[in-house]
């Protein structure tokens, strides 16, 4: 049986899911998080948020620590005092907005 995050994750449309993973890759190889704080912040590794940005459907990584990855990682990029937006424009087009509407699809049970 799917997981509730799982399921949400699949219901998300193709653009979606590609801003999903453009976040997930900003995160990870962006300027918006320094290395010291980077597992605080996000619960996990940094390395696996860029894992994930090239597989969402990773079946390997534990569904809390998906979970986790993306949760956190639409999070911070909207709520972290980073002041890159511009940057963040080169990885997610759409930006913040985008962002924000996906983060609360994800969170409804």
């Amino acid at each position: 049986m799917m997981s509730g995050f799982s399921r949400r994750l699949g219901e998300l449309t193709p653009h979606q899911v590609s801003a999903v993973k453009a976040s997930l890759r900003a995160a990870a190889e962006g300027p918006f998080f320094p290395d010291w704080e980077f597992q605080t912040l996000f619960g996990v590794e940094r390395d696996l948020v860029g894992r994930l940005s090239h597989d969402l459907h990773d079946t390997t990584v534990a569904e809390s620590d998906k979970e986790c990855a993306v949760m956190n990682t639409l999070a911070h990029l909207l709520g972290y005092p980073h002041g890159r937006d511009t940057d963040l424009l080169t990885y997610v087009p759409d930006g913040r907005e985008e962002l924000a509407l996906i983060a609360a699809q994800l969170r409804e049970p």
